[in-house]
């Protein structure tokens, strides 16, 4: 039944497309992968009023990667992953973005909602509704955080500006 899919945004499908990704049906989700026929995909699910984020590589299982009720959170997550290839497609350098706590923006902290699921905390103490399964080191929560607050628009338009401002800045190498 296709009116269960999830659906992601039409700007969505058309910067993932900037990039040689499509978002098609598959099974009960909606797959977004290479359309050159890339090693990862990840599929949006719908469980109860959340949307499911997974991601698997060639024939692997999904691994569950982050879940919220906003699709425009799944959106900025997604925007992220897939944005640097958008970058090189159209010309633009490599963004950098936070993989690690010491990254994160001023005031934002990674904390454990619940048993089993992990958040950003914002500067004002309170939890963004995003859940992630782990917070390791390059943990998908640390990619997402950059995005924290922002709408997705906000979040595709910094990814298409030549300097990714506001929200990003242009990869630079890391001391050692």
């Amino acid at each position: 039944m296709t009116e269960d899919l999830p659906i992601l945004s039409g700007a969505f499908a058309a910067f993932a497309r900037q990039g040689g990704y499509v978002a098609r049906p598959e099974g009960g989700a909606l797959m977004i992968a290479s359309e050159a026929g890339g090693e990862i995909r990840f599929s949006v699910h719908r469980r109860g009023d959340d949307l499911v984020l997974t991601r698997a590589e060639r024939s692997e299982d999904e691994r569950l990667i982050m879940w919220s009720s906003a699709v425009g959170e799944i959106e900025n997550y997604l925007t992220v992953v897939i944005g640097d290839d958008v970058r090189a497609v159209t010309g633009l350098g490599m963004l950098d973005g936070p993989t690690d706590a010491p990254q994160l923006a001023t005031g934002q902290h990674v904390v454990q909602v619940g048993d089993s699921a992990f958040a950003i905390s914002r500067a004002d103490g309170i939890p963004d509704h995003a859940r992630f399964a782990t917070a390791d080191t390059a943990a998908p929560v640390y990619t997402y955080s950059a995005t924290v607050g922002h709408s997705a628009d906000a979040v595709r338009a910094a990814y298409l500006a030549p300097d990714g401002a506001p929200l990003f800045r242009l990869w630079q190498p890391r001391p050692r």
